[in-house]
């Protein structure tokens, strides 16, 4: 056993740590009844992905200097954790006209002006206005709405595709009544 942590790396570090803390959430996980017991599951999984990421790993520490191996390492970690964060980018929409009943995100169909945005670490995008409607050139599938106190984090939302517009996403207040043709003619309305 001491062969196999004489040459520490942070894969080693990092996957000691993950299957320690892992094991016996997933275990427990597994006792739950229900569709939690799937929670468990997918730690299990984890897990056993990162055994095996550990059994490469001391693999290579045997054909690999060990500075290499945690330059390689750590490399790859930021490589991924960059996809990770790139792929679940969201946009962030703060209403500014407190008596807003209903948000519009829409896609750029290529004829339309993107709204301003200003940059939010790694990849997000922070969008304040006080129009009832954006446009995005391309729309994330997390999308924050901070509206007034008066929608209570709560509110409906929908996706509907027109044929002008690919992809229109809307929120509105729960007490609101927005439906597909109002959403249209509001876009009609105000896109010229």
């Amino acid at each position: 056993m001491k062969n196999y942590l004489r040459k520490p790396t942070l894969f080693l570090i990092l996957g000691l740590i993950i299957i320690l803390v892992g094991l016996p959430f997933g275990i427990y996980g597994l006792t739950l009844s229900g569709g939690a017991s799937l929670g468990g599951t997918l730690i299990l999984v984890l897990v056993f992905i990162v055994f095996i990421f550990l059994v490469i790993d001391r693999v290579l520490v045997h054909v690999i200097s060990l500075k290499k191996l945690n330059i390689i390492e750590v490399m790859f970690l930021f490589i991924a954790s960059t996809i990770y964060l790139y792929q679940n980018r969201k946009i962030e929409i703060e209403l500014l006209n407190k008596n807003s009943e209903f948000m519009i995100v829409i896609e750029n169909n290529g004829k339309l002006i993107n709204n301003y945005y200003d940059c939010k670490l790694p990849f997000n995008k922070l969008i304040k206005t006080n129009e009832n409607y954006i446009i995005a050139k391309n729309i994330p599938q997390d999308i924050n709405i901070k509206g007034d106190i008066s929608w209570k984090n709560s509110y409906n939302f929908n996706i509907y595709n027109y044929e002008k517009y690919p992809k229109v996403v809307l929120f509105a207040k729960t007490s609101s009544d927005m439906d597909s043709l109002k959403v249209l003619k509001f876009i009609e309305l105000n896109l010229k």
